[in-house]
């Protein structure tokens, strides 16, 4: 079956390729990440994974390169020369326990909303006036 937005965007998310990422994280850090997976993954994060997220723009053919990337980088870090279980376990045990979330914006900056913006407040847009970070 060929791979479609839906189907690709609901594997994305899924433990089993957060332990896939977590694992080709701990294989760069120690150098032995083959080059070529190494571009074709950053290739799909920075132009594939925003599309994939967000709207469902991309080609048929575009949904295949990135199902044959996933199926080649599993297949890579499960088999001999993916990274070692105590590379990874070493790293497990190196990250941190918490998760960290990011305060809100009314936590960290003072600002005010008010009507203007460069046309004029007779136009009813919104001026928004950051200030100075608290």
């Amino acid at each position: 079956m060929a791979p479609t937005h839906a189907t690709l965007k609901a594997q994305l998310y899924t433990e089993s390729t957060l332990k896939m990422v977590f694992k080709l994280g701990v294989a760069h850090s120690h150098g032995i990440l083959p080059e070529d997976l190494f571009k074709r993954w950053i290739d799909f994060l920075v132009e594939d994974l925003a599309l994939l997220d967000f709207g469902d723009t991309m080609l048929s053919a575009d949904y295949q390169r990135i199902d044959v990337l996933f199926k080649d980088l599993r297949k890579w870090v499960d088999g001999p020369k993916g990274p070692s279980g105590e590379m990874v376990r070493e790293a497990e045990r190196a990250a941190p326990k918490k998760v960290w979330r990011a305060p809100a914006l009314h936590a960290t900056w003072k600002y005010e909303v008010r009507p203007g913006g460069k046309r004029g407040p007779e136009t009813g847009d919104l001026e928004i006036d950051l200030g100075k970070g608290t």
